[in-house]
């Protein structure tokens, strides 16, 4: 539009001054012609650039929209692998403590086995040794219900309970091992 008006303001010094200077106006008029193109074309750089700045600030915004939804899949799919693994090891403890119980029930039913054995055996001694004998029986008894007890209640804990009750337990049954061996000793081998 700038143009256009130059141009008819121009046209019209042209006419009104004449021929002779019909020369230096069509200089003139080219000089101006040459600022006004480089004017728009310096005015069409900063609409070029104003379009590329803002083509580049939509880029940046869809390039941060798209890293948060990368950062919240990846947040989800770490947050389902957590889960995951905490199920497996969740799993892998609940097995381990089964094998563990598993093992301290067969540990007691071997030692009662053999506490059963001798305590039959009791009935067949005499006199001193007889009362000795049902001492460490009682011994035996008060011993094997202890751990029984103890063995018993390690199903309702976990955690850090269970891994202390499984020692108490262990305890129970060397302490039974101990009190059978003695009631054997006390009855002599047979």
């Amino acid at each position: 539009m700038r143009t256009l008006t130059t141009l008819i303001l121009l046209g019209a010094l042209v006419g009104a001054a004449g021929c002779k200077r019909h020369e230096e106006d069509v200089k003139k008029r080219d000089a101006v012609n040459r600022k006004i193109t480089e004017e728009d074309q310096r005015m069409s750089g900063k609409d070029e650039t104003a379009e590329i700045d803002a083509e580049h600030a939509v880029t940046a915004e869809l390039d941060e929209e798209a890293r948060r939804e990368k950062a919240e899949t990846q947040r989800k799919d770490s947050t389902a692998d957590r889960r995951a693994s905490d199920a497996k090891v969740q799993d892998n403890l609940a097995q381990e403590r089964a094998q563990g119980e598993d093992m301290l029930k067969k540990n007691l039913d071997a030692i009662d086995q053999k506490a059963a054995a001798l305590t039959g055996r009791v009935a067949d001694t005499k006199g001193k040794t007889r009362k000795n004998a049902e001492a460490a029986a009682a011994e035996v008894e008060s011993r094997k219900a202890t751990a029984e007890a103890n063995l018993n209640s390690l199903s309702s804990l976990s955690g850090e309970e269970w891994t202390q009750k499984k020692a108490e337990v262990e305890q129970d049954l060397a302490g039974l091992t101990t009190a059978v061996d003695n009631l054997e000793r006390t009855l002599g081998k047979k």
